[in-house]
């Protein structure tokens, strides 16, 4: 029993020494990529965050868990002592020996763990464990740059990530940009190609087809590129699109005067606007002087014309002949075309232009920066509302003011302008043409005191509106006096009662019977009507 006991305990004593030797050395692992071993660089032997922890006679080490590519190889090896001198890999061999490698077979998260057994030939294993699968990101990489977000052949390029369709089928599809048969010169296939990969996860480790998929660029011009990608079978295909050219229309015809030319498609002064809220485009000539003889020679009196697609007669509407508009007289005329582009139809209008059409009127006097009448300072505009232009403007006692209004053309003849004035209807005011204006003034004896001509003045302060109508037109449209006088009526001036109280009245100095109004006109004699009046300077009530 001694002897036993004897060589038991030599034996367990020659095990300690021998651990004890081992013990002596520090095991780490060392590896690539170097975010799975948690080192600042690849294959880092003096790295200590991946020291081995003995466990019985195993040393183990466990990675945290790193995101890794499908087809992704990991590489290590177990390093003595944080130095090259003594490392071991492959069947345990040390020196030389061959790396270790384990190959992520999916996209996820994995951890690497690697054991080391000293004691069974230097033995050193490693398990990729898929922790949590992650779905695949696919990126088009390629040249030239104009089609890539200005980035060739850029992994990164988060301007090229792939989407998934219905049909289970990656799609891309790039801006737009110029491209020209001489693009790309070192292209596998030679200049003039578009070439492109597509890339698994932002990673060249995995990428289809093998070879570039390349795609001639057919002629100098604006493309896309559309890349299609099957992530079953791992085909690419790749086409360019041309951009589409907006379709334009433009009209063209005779009278060449209307149209800037005859029969003229490449005008682009004709081209027409789409307008938004009809979807018909609209076309609007100059202001041209037309006769009952113009036209085709062969049949005088007419315009002629077409609405043509993108400049070209390949196509022009309508299809057959001509779409024809009668010239009702002579004068001067706007052509307005319109263009259904669903329906083809074409709808065409000559419209007379009318020199006595009013569309601005003003208020001018001296309290309007001096009678600065042909001045914008000078003019004080009326706002066109509900059929009547009109002007809420303080007033004074003793000012003086009128109304003016440009004229499109001089009138051809013109009578009297006949004003409106609450109860008094009957006085004729005065008007006059200058090259650019026709120019009213208020009746001299209804608002006005001895020695004042011409112009309105008021005897009275108080805000006032003013509001010009036409009693003459049922479009309410404005238009300047024109035939004898007496006949037309066109233009009706009516103010409105204050909008504040009167605060000053002018007594009359001659100590005669005058009477006004609330607004200041005067009354030939005491009024008939029931109201409230102002007489030689008081306040009187007719009931």
């Amino acid at each position: 029993m001694k002897k036993t006991t004897l060589l038991t305990m030599l034996m367990a004593f020659l095990m300690s020494l021998t651990l004890s030797a081992q013990e002596t050395h520090v095991y780490s692992v060392a590896g690539t990529p170097k975010a799975l071993f948690g080192s600042d660089d690849d294959w880092d032997p003096t790295f200590t965050g991946t020291e081995m922890t003995l466990n019985g006679n195993v040393y183990e080490w466990t990675s945290e868990q790193v995101e890794l590519n499908i087809g992704k190889e990991v590489k290590f090896k177990v390093v003595e002592d944080h130095d090259w001198a003594v490392s071991y890999g492959l069947q345990g061999e040390t020196g030389e020996a061959a790396n270790m490698i384990c190959t992520a077979e999916n996209h996820g998260l994995y951890t690497l763990k690697v054991t080391f057994e000293p004691e069974n030939d230097n033995l050193v294993t490693g398990e990729l464990t898929l922790v949590e699968e992650l779905p695949n990101t696919y990126t088009v990489v390629g040249a030239p740059a104009v089609l890539f977000a200005g980035q060739e052949w850029e992994p990164n390029n988060e301007a090229a990530i792939m989407q998934l369709g219905d049909n289970g089928l990656y799609v891309w599809t790039s801006e737009f940009g110029e491209l020209t048969t001489e693009d790309n010169p070192y292209a596998d296939q030679g200049p003039g190609h578009v070439e492109c990969k597509v890339l698994v996860n932002h990673d060249w480790n995995v990428s289809y087809p093998g070879a570039n998929c390349s795609v001639a660029i057919p002629a100098n011009g604006k493309y896309s590129l559309k890349v299609t990608f099957d992530p079953e079978t791992h085909a690419v295909s790749g086409e360019l699109v041309p951009e589409p050219v907006e379709t334009t229309y433009s009209v063209a015809g005779i009278p060449a005067s209307l149209f800037g030319g005859e029969w003229d498609a490449t005008n682009t002064a004709t081209e027409m606007t789409l307008n938004e809220e009809t979807n018909l485009y609209e076309w609007t000539s100059e202001l041209t002087e037309l006769t009952t003889t113009d036209g085709d020679p062969e049949e005088p009196g007419y315009v002629f014309l077409k609405v043509v697609e993108n400049h070209d007669w390949n196509v022009s509407y309508p299809e057959e002949d001509n779409y024809d508009i009668v010239i009702p007289s002579d004068g001067k005329y706007t052509l307005k075309v319109t263009f259904n582009p669903e329906t083809k139809e074409i709808n065409g209008e000559l419209i007379l232009d009318d020199p006595n059409l009013i569309t601005e009127i003003y208020m001018v006097g001296s309290f309007a920066n001096a009678w600065q009448w042909d001045t914008p300072e000078g003019r004080l505009p009326l706002t066109y509302k509900d059929g009547a232009f009109e002007i809420t403007q303080l007033v004074e006692t003793g000012d003086e003011f009128k109304f003016i209004a440009p004229l499109v053309a001089e009138p051809t003849g013109y009578s009297d302008w006949k004003w409106y004035g609450g109860e008094d209807e009957a006085h004729v005011a005065n008007f006059w043409v200058t090259d650019d204006f026709v120019h009213g003034t208020w009746p001299i004896n209804m608002i006005t005191h001895e020695g004042t001509e011409h112009n309105f003045l008021m005897c009275v302060t108080g805000e006032f509106t003013f509001r010009i109508i036409s009693m003459a037109n049922n479009d309410v449209t404005l238009r300047a006096p024109v035939g004898s006088a007496g006949v037309r009526e066109p233009l009706t001036l009516i103010i409105d009662a204050p909008n504040t109280a009167i605060t000053d009245v002018t007594a009359d100095k001659t100590g005669t019977d005058i009477w006004y109004n609330l607004v200041g006109m005067k009354f030939n004699g005491k009024p008939s009507l029931p109201g409230i009046y102002i007489n030689n300077g008081k306040k009187v009530v007719i009931k």
